[in-house]
């Protein structure tokens, strides 16, 4: 490298400038890490206990229930069909119930997941919080927005839903008379 250095003298220059290159690239990345870092950006964070949340809301109740009550409904067919029924054919239409119930219970946990992360969003929003954390993850700090949580979920249930009430009189068609 030396002999080339003698021989080339453009390449000692070349490699200052890439040792002063490469200086201020960390000197670059150094400071903008310390701007970014010293801009403001303190969000604060959100826990929630997801424990109470499940205890206290009167949503997530209401859907427990009524999975209890898909169950049982389940159940009873399942004892009607099995005075009728071959051992092969209740076999079968235990393997479909058993399918059909896991089925229901997938769907009724996304909705139920759904509503939480939306809740969730609304109350990291009107707090100005930029995440909502579970409070089993977060050791020390942090605003517990536990109770907001609830109070929106339990708001959800009490509000009527329009298109529930409308599908049963269109259904029934005495009452289009």
């Amino acid at each position: 490298m030396q002999k080339l250095r003698n021989n080339y003298p453009f390449i000692e220059g070349v490699c200052k400038m890439q040792k002063q290159t490469k200086i201020l690239l960390v000197v670059l990345v150094l400071l903008s890490l310390v701007l970014v870092g010293c801009s403001g950006r303190n969000t604060a964070i959100g826990t929630v206990d997801m424990t109470k949340v499940s205890e206290q809301s009167n949503l997530l109740k209401v859907k427990q229930t009524e999975m209890q009550e898909k169950i049982k409904q389940a159940e009873k067919e399942l004892m009607d069909a099995s005075e009728k029924s071959s051992k092969e054919e209740m076999e079968k239409l235990q393997n479909a119930k058993g399918l059909e119930l896991r089925a229901y219970q997938e769907r009724m946990q996304n909705e139920v997941k759904q509503t939480i992360e939306t809740v969730l969003s609304e109350v990291a929003k009107d707090k100005k919080l930029g995440a909502v954390l579970i409070k089993d993850a977060v050791p020390h700090g942090g605003v517990d927005v536990t109770e907001d949580v609830i109070t929106k979920l339990n708001q959800l249930l009490a509000k009527p839903e329009t298109k529930a009430e409308t599908k049963p009189a269109e259904a029934n068609p005495a009452t289009k008379k």
